[in-house]
């Protein structure tokens, strides 16, 4: 399932403004040129950016996602790499142990 089709999990997830979502971009400075893909190395299949994003050298090309707006939440932006915040990662599906939980 691509990214695309989960962009309305995020924002029912947390309650935290932003997030690291784990997607890069080198090369240029340019976001419309340079190379993005996300850190497991897969390849990008959509983009979600905000309507009033603008791209800034300094980002070092780190993005985040937007969860708390109604009108921006689950788009994408970008922020100087030293911001702290959670991270948000996908994985393959988690097999839950009643058994195992204290």
């Amino acid at each position: 399932m691509s990214f695309k089709s989960k962009k309305g999990f995020v924002p029912a997830l947390t309650q935290d403004t932003f997030f690291w979502i784990g997607l890069k971009l080198e090369g240029t400075c340019d976001s419309f040129s340079g190379q993005k893909y996300w850190l497991d190395g897969s390849a990008l299949d959509f983009e979600n950016w905000t309507q009033i994003y603008a791209f800034s050298c300094d980002w070092k090309g780190a993005f985040i996602i937007r969860s708390s707006d109604d009108f921006e939440a689950g788009r994408w932006m970008g922020r100087v790499d030293t911001y702290e915040f959670p991270f948000m990662c996908q994985t393959k599906n988690i097999l839950y142990c009643p058994e195992h939980v204290n």
